[in-house]
């Protein structure tokens, strides 16, 4: 578990994909951002396997969220969990 407190310099809302990225960076996590969205944390990259197509989704506050990450904003004491989930091809 990881914790930031984030602001965007610009004084700019912050999105998912903002707290997220901060949050990795302060802590060394390894990460890769593409088409502005996280596509690999840790060196688990999205990837297709036997018919599956894995992709980086995540949850803010338990609840499943279909905006981008880079559209959704978050607030104080929000809780984003980024998690592998496997889609049929």
């Amino acid at each position: 578990v990881m914790y930031a407190d984030v602001e965007n310099t610009d004084g700019t809302d912050v999105t998912v994909l903002d707290a997220v990225t901060k949050i990795f960076t302060d802590n060394d996590v390894k990460f890769e951002v593409k088409d502005d969205r996280i596509v690999s944390i840790r060196g688990k990259a999205e990837t297709t396997t036997d018919g599956y197509k894995y992709v980086w989704e995540y949850k803010i506050n338990g609840h499943e969220v279909t905006t981008p990450a880079n559209e959704m904003l978050v607030g104080e004491e929000d809780h984003i969990i980024y998690y592998l989930v496997p889609h049929e091809e």
